[in-house]
């Protein structure tokens, strides 16, 4: 008796092709491209950090330096600034100079001190984390010890106090060891932000060692640095990744806060956080819009681009793992 044709089971054509599956990393991609909010963070990342790089290029094009003054831009009799014109995309600040140049040379500087302090507070906190996940013992509690330290410590008014005290002079403090400038802005970023990853790295590991491809690497006599940096570490990739993601913006204000206070990057050096706060001297914004609304919307587009991009990785690595 056959089956009805409804019934009939169906098989399916035979390709000839093998059936590929897809890597972790494959999954998570794919889980990532979907994600049309964190594409277009993405893509707007591009466009600031390029923009960025392009800096001095931008200043060559439009003829202005970032701290090159025209006086004579200013209102003739009160010496207010100019808004917005052909010249001057987003009008002149208070001291004569290009707001759109230095809005693109403030940018570079936020990137520049967000990355770089990102970068180090990462290799250093992903290195002790391995090493008190791994190891523990004394050197767990001594690690953990310290980093519960730095969390505990007021962040903002150390961070006020050590950038006033080496800004106090060009030679710096510490006998010249540390000089004011961009340098020091990012030690400090630096040295407040790497017991996150610490912590969340070392959580990992603990779990990790007593994994059995841990133990078969062990067993094949691999030295601890071969099974720290070669068999958990891949595995924390993505983690770092997300962790990146989003203490980059947290940097970009941090430093944008210092700037604003007065004791962030030299006055030479164009900073969002310094503009923002040019613009609130003696009320200034009230009548010249431009000085806050720039600098604020571009200090807003790449914070939030960073954190959609954040928020869609971990997404993305929650579903594709």
């Amino acid at each position: 008796m056959s089956l009805p044709a409804t019934l009939e089971p169906v098989i399916p054509e035979q390709s000839g092709q093998p059936i590929q599956g897809r890597t972790q990393w494959q999954q998570i991609g794919r889980a990532f491209r979907s994600d049309k909010p964190a594409m277009t963070a993405l893509w707007i990342i591009v466009l600031l950090v390029a923009a960025a790089l392009c800096a001095p290029l931008v200043a060559g094009l439009t003829g202005h330096g970032p701290n090159e003054l025209f006086p004579g831009q200013l209102s003739s009799q009160l010496g207010l600034p100019t808004g917005p014109s052909s010249r001057f995309l987003f009008g002149i600040d208070a001291g004569g100079r290009d707001v759109f140049v230095r809005c693109v040379y403030g940018l570079r500087t936020s990137l520049t001190v967000s990355l770089l302090a990102a970068a180090i507070a990462t290799a250093f906190g992903v290195t002790v984390g391995l090493a008190a996940g791994y190891f523990g013992g004394w050197l767990d509690t001594l690690i953990s010890r310290g980093a519960d330290i730095f969390l505990a410590l007021p962040v903002v008014l150390f961070a006020i106090s050590i950038s006033s005290v080496c800004s106090i002079s060009a030679r710096g403090c510490l006998a010249g060891t540390v000089q004011p400038g961009v340098g020091l802005v990012v030690a400090i970023l630096a040295l407040f932000t790497w017991p996150y990853i610490a912590r969340l790295v070392r959580g990992q590991t603990l779990a990790l060692r007593q994994q059995e491809f841990v133990n078969a690497a062990r067993g094949f006599g691999a030295p601890h640095l071969t099974v720290m940096f070669v068999e958990i570490l891949p595995n924390l990739t993505a983690q770092v990744i997300v962790y990146l993601t989003l203490i980059i913006p947290s940097n970009i204000l941090f430093e944008s806060a210092l700037s604003f206070l007065g004791v962030g990057v030299p006055q030479t050096t164009p900073s969002l956080g310094r503009m923002i706060a040019d613009a609130t001297n003696g009320n200034l914004f009230t009548y010249a819009w431009w000085l806050m609304l720039f600098p604020g919307v571009l200090l807003l587009l790449v914070t939030f681009s960073f954190n959609i991009l954040g928020d869609g990785l971990r997404d993305a690595i929650g579903g594709g793992t």
